[in-house]
């Protein structure tokens, strides 16, 4: 029989019996979701090597394989200039609500912070400063968001 093993919860201070349990029935040769990934890992660089005569091979195979992607670059104009003028005004709507949301969330969170500092509730003041926090760095990331987009594809264009 398997001895029972009691832990003692450091919450409850309560004596919980863990042996017996299903997981402790288990016989796994490999424990551990990363321990049993890198090993995946390995048997599959192995094989590789084994069957595929090297990583070198394999990597200069994949390298001389063509881009189907070269020298394509986005384009909305095929699909004529309403389209082009509808998707703009749509973003732009978009965006627009966005800022409309974030300075009501804003104000909400800013008069909350006021309410709990004048009731000295010290709990209510940590929590709607993070509220004011995320409010302005939202409204922040909105303000940049045309320079950020022209950024990302000024880098991969």
């Amino acid at each position: 029989m398997n001895p029972i093993d009691y832990r003692i919860l450091s919450d409850r201070k309560a004596r919980v019996p863990m042996g017996n349990t299903l997981n402790d029935n288990r016989t796994t040769f490999i424990r551990g979701r990363w321990a049993r990934r890198l090993t995946a890992i390995a048997l599959v660089a192995l094989a590789t090597t084994l069957i595929g005569g090297g990583p070198a091979q394999a990597a200069t195979t994949i390298l001389a394989a063509p881009n189907p992607f070269d020298g394509v670059t986005p384009d909305f104009s095929i699909f004529g200039l309403q389209f082009t003028q509808a998707w703009q005004k749509l973003l732009g709507g978009a965006w627009g609500i966005g800022f409309v949301f974030t300075a009501f969330s804003a104000i909400r969170a800013t008069v909350a912070l006021a309410r709990a500092k004048k009731g000295g509730y010290g709990v209510q003041v940590a929590e709607q400063t993070e509220d004011a926090k995320w409010a302005g760095i939202a409204f922040g990331a909105l303000s940049m968001l045309g320079v950020i987009v022209g950024g990302v594809i000024a880098v991969f264009q």
